[in-house]
């Protein structure tokens, strides 16, 4: 099918933290609802991401790691950053996201003792802590706490639950300051976009500044697509992304419930906003510009290599280098730009002492090399060196050469996360 009949969603949740869905069921609607990418980003935890990615292999769904994030910043303290792309498996970041788990945790307790309080005044049987626990997969959230009163029958629904238990007997949540959490992302190698900016204030112009402020710390985008955006919100958004020069992303912030009366985090159906695939290919362009690649067509025919120089040419903008130069691909990267961009190079042998001067090279200007082999390259491993799958010669014939380009840039940008 081509790429522009697919749609994109960047904002999911599952029951990693507030969502109804578990990551297989979440990636299986999404292709029932027709989204061909799809980022999965659990508040505050990446439970979901190794499931999601496995099943959207199985399904023909591009997966990208993603998380959410609520951070302070000044007079806010409830902003939500978005990551995209990251090293989900970082020990520093998994380290913060257990602490996070742990004030959730405390949090839920506090307020389940305020619940508690509530239910034996109105001479209701208390809820159990472990009763609760037990439903969590990844992050605490009210939600889980919301359930189980519907459960009971305390309350008709989910919204009933927020209204009369959940909103009255709330606790203040932990927050990281954005700064920490951008350079966070930044150090797991991730792309950053402030998520559902509308909710952060409606003065237009303090908001103007807000992402000002986020971006001199780091952000790398805006959310422009949400469901609890309107038109004029998302030209707004969108124009104020491209003065910037900040990538554009966008989701539905699916969550499988209906969201309760002053609860902003229900989002819309999966796949809803119908967002191009075009946005998928700029999230990567920023990826690429941000952390610059050397994608390696190892030991590719000469016709196949060309194709796939061109096509990445073109729709990553990847400048190409080969050996047609007369000299080593070392000192040809050498001659390029002191801070390269990505490029993609053609090596048809596989000289590994060539190889290992280039990775040097490679690593000296900023350049992360990932291998891209055909299906008759050597298996030698490199120390430092990523692999993405081989490709065969009946995948390149039977795939579009812009699909398969496509498909190849995010399987190596995910790779070099693992």
């Amino acid at each position: 099918m081509a790429s522009d009949l697919w749609s994109v969603d960047l904002h999911s949740h599952t029951t990693y933290s507030d969502g109804s869905q578990s990551p297989a069921g979440l990636v299986r609607l999404a292709k029932a609802n027709g989204v061909r990418v799809l980022s999965v980003t659990d508040h505050d935890h990446t439970g979901g991401i190794d499931e999601a990615l496995a099943v959207g292999a199985q399904d023909g769904v591009e997966i990208i790691p993603g998380i959410e994030l609520s951070v302070s910043h000044a007079e806010f303290e409830d902003i939500h950053i978005l990551a995209y792309y990251f090293a989900w498996h970082a020990p520093r970041l998994l380290e913060q996201l257990e602490a996070f788990r742990l004030a959730r945790e405390t949090r839920a307790e506090r307020i389940l003792e305020r619940i508690n309080a509530k239910l034996a005044a109105q001479g209701r049987a208390p809820i159990a802590y472990d009763s609760v626990k037990v439903r969590v997969k990844g992050a605490f959230g009210r939600p889980h706490i919301a359930g189980l009163l519907v459960e009971r029958g305390y309350v008709p629904d989910m919204n009933s639950a927020f209204k009369d238990y959940l909103i009255p007997c709330n606790v203040p949540k932990y927050y990281m300051s954005a700064t920490e959490a951008l350079g966070l992302i930044r150090q797991a190698r991730g792309l950053s976009a402030v998520a559902h900016p509308r909710l952060i204030t409606p003065e237009r112009v303090r908001l103007r500044q807000v992402i000002h402020e986020l971006r001199a710390c780091g952000l790398d985008g805006i959310e422009a697509y949400h469901s609890d955006h309107g038109p004029e919100d998302r030209l707004y958004f969108i124009q104020l992304a491209n003065e910037l020069g900040m990538m554009i992303a966008g989701g539905s912030d699916y969550h499988g419930f209906k969201p309760p009366a002053g609860h902003t985090d229900g989002g819309g159906k999966l796949g809803s906003l119908q967002l191009p695939y075009s946005i998928a290919v700029q999230l990567r362009r920023a990826y690429l510009a941000r952390y610059p690649m050397a994608l390696l067509l190892l030991q590719w025919p000469a016709a196949p290599a060309a194709a796939m120089r061109r096509a990445l040419g073109m729709q990553y903008e990847l400048a190409s280098v080969g050996m047609s130069h007369g000299k080593p691909l070392a000192q040809t990267m050498a001659g390029m730009s002191a801070s390269p961009g990505s490029l993609v190079v053609d090596l048809p042998a596989a000289d590994n002492a060539e190889l290992e001067a280039m990775m040097a090279e490679g690593k000296q200007q900023g350049l992360l090399c990932v291998e891209v082999p055909w299906e008759t390259a050597s298996p030698g491993e490199h120390r430092g060196l990523h692999r993405t799958t081989k490709v065969s010669l009946q995948r390149f014939r039977h795939t579009a050469i812009e699909r398969l380009a496509h498909e190849l840039v995010h399987e190596a940008i995910l790779v070099q996360l693992q």
